[in-house]
């Protein structure tokens, strides 16, 4: 019986990180996209939206990849759960 509660729990966590990944995601694209429209510029980094856009990003469990290819197209994000080489999205 200890054992079924011991996989659900570990399923559950597993979707839990998941659903983190796809959440911070989601952030810092909405952020970048109300950048763009206030500014009228895509913002140079992650650090720009934590700083004027409220995104919390939790660097000790994940990497953002920003990349930028100029100010007036839309930076590539991708996340990363440190300790896996999962991803949650990369465009």
């Amino acid at each position: 019986m200890f054992g079924i509660f011991w996989y659900g729990f570990g399923v559950v966590s597993s979707a839990d990180r998941s659903m983190g990944k796809t959440v911070l995601l989601a952030s810092l694209r909405r952020a970048t996209a109300n950048c763009y429209a206030a500014e009228g510029r895509y913002p140079p980094g992650v650090k720009y939206l934590e700083n004027h856009y409220g995104v919390v990003v939790n660097h000790e469990q994940y990497v953002v990849q920003y990349e930028t290819a100029g100010s007036n197209i839309m930076p590539s994000i991708s996340v990363f759960e440190k300790g896996t080489d999962s991803e949650a999205a990369y465009e």
